[in-house]
């Protein structure tokens, strides 16, 4: 049956995208860089796109997650019907301070050096502390590093490379420290407050009388 006549094109694309999440079964919807949602200057605008998110949710029944940067957490301070649909998962990047995650970043760095298509596979673990330190820990910074090397590597006809060769496209010190300090500024934005400070707000709202008291005359 036809549907009835839309209010906007907006409604259109609303429903077509709630019927095509229902008719194709979907049950989880995936939405990277998602951190962008939250890059406009109207605070209703932007207030209206998270209630078309829980809506779309709702409607189709379907778990929507959304991947992007610690800027996500900002979700936390615009919605209390958000905060109590969601759930946070932290991807945190590596710390050679945990030997677990030094072990770690060690095996996804030979993941790559064995996916790299040149004639003589490098040897990158032996240097692996070296690309730690210029990746700043991240593996997705080390993924893009490794893969302008090799587009180097190929158009300079090299047989391999190493980490002196690396060296020439990562990342400067600076880009890396500016990296860094969103990454450690998100982290210490993930730590929970003290239970205190619910304690003092709830009694703080418990003891506010529910009336002002008479004014003389």
């Amino acid at each position: 049956a036809p549907l009835p006549i839309e209010q906007s094109t907006a409604d259109v694309l609303r429903r077509a995208v709630e019927k095509c999440l229902k008719n194709r079964k979907i049950r989880v919807l995936i939405i990277d860089e998602a951190h962008h949602i939250l890059m406009v200057n109207d605070p209703k605008r932007l207030e209206f796109q998270f209630e078309a998110l829980k809506s779309l949710s709702i409607e189709s029944n379907v778990v929507i997650v959304l991947v992007g940067t610690y800027r996500l957490l900002a979700i936390r301070d615009q919605s209390g019907q958000l905060v109590r649909r969601s759930e946070i998962v932290h991807f945190p990047r590596y710390n050679l301070t945990q030997k677990a995650d030094g072990k770690s970043f060690v095996g996804a760095l030979k993941q790559l050096q064995d996916m790299i298509p040149l004639p003589v596979k490098p040897n990158l673990v032996r240097a692996a502390r070296y690309f730690f330190l210029k990746s700043g820990g991240s593996i997705g910074i080390l993924k893009e590093w490794l893969l302008r090397c090799v587009i180097h590597a190929i158009l300079r006809g090299e047989k391999t490379f190493d980490a002196d060769f690396a060296e020439e496209f990562a990342l400067s010190n600076k880009s890396l420290i500016t990296i860094l300090q969103e990454a450690i500024q998100g982290e210490l934005a993930l730590e929970d407050v003290s239970i205190d400070e619910v304690k003092e707000l709830l009694y703080r709202v418990a003891s506010k009388p529910t009336t002002e008291p008479d004014q003389a005359g």
